[in-house]
């Protein structure tokens, strides 16, 4: 997995890069960065699996780095001196909280969690049928044809799939991942939080608030600046 540190302290930076390289091997450090501003930047470049990120810094905290991303396509371990920031770290779901000084158990039970998160990775598969996909759920994997999906929902790193049967799966994969996943196959992003099948859309309802509405009758927020896009690929079904 690639990692990028975020820490504006260069001894907290080198201490975790040490610790990674000596006890993580499948953990490879690509970046570092010593505000929230560069850490951006770094995470924007790089495209990493993973951030170890401080909360206090300079010109912001660990929270601004992520508000600066709406879909998290990274998970995200804290690590920082102050205990007091923790139930906030966990509504924006990071996958774990190491307090500094960071003992190596603890960092490798974390590094473990990303591990196993990263292999249970959405993936196309050829069996038992080639529109197939694999997608992690609770107890295992479940294979899903995706004309069987009506629409996808964004829930922070994870993505609540609805299917046509009615039945509701919760996915540790981010919405992102199931678009670039799924766009081959007639779905489309019609807004931040939601990726839905065309072809179960029943019509459009217009207006300043435009939705969409899907053949189980929810109804579904089109962006203002996807709403050409939508209709034109709509119009096309």
């Amino acid at each position: 997995m690639n990692a990028v540190i975020i820490d504006d302290e260069e001894s907290g930076r080198e201490t975790l890069q040490h610790l990674l390289a000596r006890f993580c091997a499948d953990v490879t450090v690509v970046a570092t960065a010593d505000s929230p501003d560069n850490g951006i930047a770094a995470i924007k470049q790089h495209n990493p699996d993973l951030v170890f990120l401080d909360v206090e810094m300079p010109g912001g905290t660990g929270f601004t780095v992520l508000e600066a991303f709406p879909q998290l396509s990274f998970h995200v371990i804290f690590v920082t001196a102050y205990q007091h920031y923790a139930m906030k770290a966990i509504k924006f779901s990071a996958l774990d909280y190491l307090l500094k000084p960071v003992d190596v158990q603890e960092l490798q039970k974390a590094v473990g969690k990303a591990t196993q998160h990263k292999q249970q990775q959405v993936t196309v598969v050829s069996k038992p049928h080639a529109d197939s996909i694999a997608v992690p759920v609770e107890d295992g994997l479940i294979f899903l044809n995706p004309a069987d999906i009506l629409r996808c929902e964004s829930d922070s790193n994870y993505t609540q799939c609805f299917l046509l049967s009615g039945q509701k799966l919760l996915v540790s994969r981010t919405l992102k991942e199931f678009d670039e996943l799924l766009s081959p196959h007639d779905f489309m992003r019609v807004h931040n939080s939601h990726l839905v099948n065309l072809r179960c859309v029943n019509r459009y309802v217009r207006g300043k608030g435009g939705y969409a509405v899907m053949k189980d009758g929810s109804e579904i927020e089109v962006s203002p600046r996807k709403r050409d896009e939508f209709l034109e690929c709509f119009a096309r079904l």
